[in-house]
């Protein structure tokens, strides 16, 4: 997401970091659920909120403010989150890359266990209804190839013992 985005849209407005790590300003872990942020949000601008910070120190708590908003932002919505989620893990495999190029080389397995690496170290568990759903749907698609499957062996039995009848029938007449 750009820094550039206005804050009518609730992104984030000027003077945000783009490549602050939102988790890290909201102190939370990768996989962390919606109250988790919610609440590691509320309780980062009681603490850096500007009001709190009268005098010389105001800009900086208003930079912070802008910074943990930004986050909340990113964070709170579903799709920026994993939009968001996305261009960490490039930035991770990218930078994994970057390195074994500029200090020596790389191999394409180095590629390899990097982008592993990001990917999983960014993948958050499923929740209990998304477990429920994938379920669900896994148990859809074993009935329909049973149905599917079943269906065409009972075709085949049944032309087979149709072909069986006929056979029988012509062995008698003729």
């Amino acid at each position: 997401m750009s820094a550039a985005t206005n804050e009518r849209d609730g992104g984030p407005g000027p003077d945000v970091a783009e490549d602050a790590d939102h988790y890290g300003v909201l102190g939370v872990r990768y996989d962390a659920t919606a109250v988790e942020i919610t609440r590691a949000y509320r309780r980062a601008m009681k603490i850096n909120h500007p009001d709190r910070h009268p005098g010389p120190g105001n800009d900086v708590a208003e930079r912070r403010a802008r910074r943990i908003n930004a986050a909340y932002a990113t964070l709170s919505r579903i799709d920026r989150r994993r939009a968001y989620d996305q261009t960490l893990r490039a930035r991770i495999a990218s930078d994994a890359v970057m390195g074994r190029y500029v200090n020596g080389g790389f191999t394409p397995e180095d590629i390899r266990r990097a982008k592993a690496e990001a990917t999983r170290s960014h993948r958050r568990p499923l929740s209990p209804a998304e477990e429920r759903d994938l379920r669900r749907a896994t148990m859809a698609t074993y009935v329909s190839l049973g149905i599917a499957f079943g269906g065409l062996l009972a075709g085949i039995v049944i032309v087979l013992v149709l072909l069986g009848l006929v056979a029988a029938v012509l062995r008698l007449v003729l």
